[in-house]
């Protein structure tokens, strides 16, 4: 996870169109295994919140639309006020036997 956030953080920096990085539900022991990989993680410009995501939405009065790649959809356009929710999990282990 540490990884993942970690590029997100790097290829959003570098875009064309960058926007806000906030994680939701940041556990002490994620905090630890960050500051060990990224020790200037705190430099970033993300907001990592120990609040989970639920909370965070309705303190915000943000609605959101969660991306996955199991859909048939697409989508089109996103608007400057929209809220998108990109998973962060990844099982690695998921396809092997």
């Amino acid at each position: 996870m540490a990884a993942q956030m970690c590029r997100s953080y790097a290829l959003n920096r570098r875009s064309q169109y960058p926007f806000n990085l906030v994680a939701t539900g940041v556990s002490s022991k994620f905090r630890e295994t960050i500051r060990k990989a990224y020790p200037d993680y705190l430099k970033w410009d993300v907001q990592f919140l120990d609040t989970d995501l639920e909370t965070f939405l309705s303190e915000q009065n943000l609605s959101a639309c969660y991306l996955t790649a199991d859909t048939d959809q697409s989508l089109e356009d996103v608007g400057s006020k929209d809220t998108l929710i990109i998973g962060g999990l990844v099982d690695r282990n998921r396809h092997k036997v």
